[in-house]
């Protein structure tokens, strides 16, 4: 992979961090205990198994490495990394 190409991945994944940081309270109602796929600032799929979201993106055709997947935790619930 060249350096452009890993610079875009970055500046989509930033983007996606930053969609998921500006609506987590919303995202923790609609989504809770499940991992979201973030693609262009929307949630293409959820699944409460990583295992199935992967799959599902599989079956939709999409490049995992270019979506953002992330772990919603239940509201009142924290994650430390």
């Amino acid at each position: 992979m060249e350096g452009i190409e890993v610079l875009q991945e970055f500046k989509i994944l930033e983007n996606g961090s930053s969609f998921i940081t500006k609506n987590f309270a919303k995202l923790q109602i609609q989504y809770p205990n499940k991992f979201i796929a973030v693609e262009n600032n929307s949630i293409i799929a959820s699944n409460q198994k990583v295992e199935d979201l992967i799959s599902s993106l599989n079956s939709m055709g999409k490049e995992l490495g270019k979506i953002l997947i992330e772990y919603i935790p239940e509201k009142g619930i924290i994650i430390l990394y």
